[in-house]
């Protein structure tokens, strides 16, 4: 059997989360390097093994607490950031503390690597935010789609759509799979017709992409 291919949602959604985690790590590291090497001199073997431990746990804390899956307002999604960046401190801490390694690292440099990490977070997923917004703002990026079905399912559809900016997809309408139904229409998305007038919909409205709920 084939395996199953994702959706173009879950690929574009995959990606994007893909390339913000990278941000973040490569952010995290960065800083975490010049700190220690301009306090210390040089990257020591406790700080390499602090720097790991942190990485470990962000990964663990930032997928519990949806760091990445959200797509919430940017000051809400800061405070998520903020929430899990500061849990995932007290994570490592913590662990550093019960293997007796916690008063070998500078208070200035883990005190620098908190506050310097999590600005520069906070300025890269704003930085992804606007590359986003730009990106859907060009029409030529959009591609037209149509939604067969309606109920409860397809609302949720186009609001999961609607908050994800890479996609970049135009919600056209509806084709509704019953004739009593032609009347109706969800979050202000109009009915375009039935099961039969597909083909021409999607010749008349040059439709890339169709959702079935």
């Amino acid at each position: 059997m084939p395996p199953t291919q994702k959706s173009v949602l879950q690929r574009r959604n995959n990606l994007s989360n893909t390339i913000q985690a990278a941000l973040d790590g490569v952010a995290v590291i960065s800083i975490s390097f010049f700190l220690v090497d301009f306090q210390v001199g040089y990257m020591t073997t406790n700080y390499a093994i602090m720097l790991l431990l942190l990485m470990g746990v962000l990964a663990v804390v930032y997928d519990q607490l949806a760091v990445y899956r959200s797509n919430k307002r940017f000051m809400a999604k800061t405070i998520n950031l903020a929430e899990a960046w500061t849990l995932s401190f007290a994570v490592m801490f913590l662990i550093a503390f019960l293997a007796g390694q916690a008063e070998g690292y500078s208070r200035l440099v883990m005190g620098g690597i908190y506050v310097f990490g999590l600005l520069a977070q906070i300025f890269l997923h704003w930085l992804v935010k606007v590359a986003q917004e730009r990106w859907i703002q060009d029409a030529s990026n959009r591609e037209n789609v149509l939604i067969i079905g309606q109920g409860k399912l397809a609302g949720m559809l186009i609001q999961k759509i609607s908050s994800n900016p890479w996609l970049a997809q135009n919600i056209l309408g509806f084709v509704s799979t019953e004739s009593s139904a032609l009347e109706n229409n969800i979050e202000n998305i109009p009915l375009l017709g039935e099961l039969k007038d597909i083909p021409q919909l999607v010749d008349q409205y040059d439709i890339r992409a169709v959702y079935i709920v």
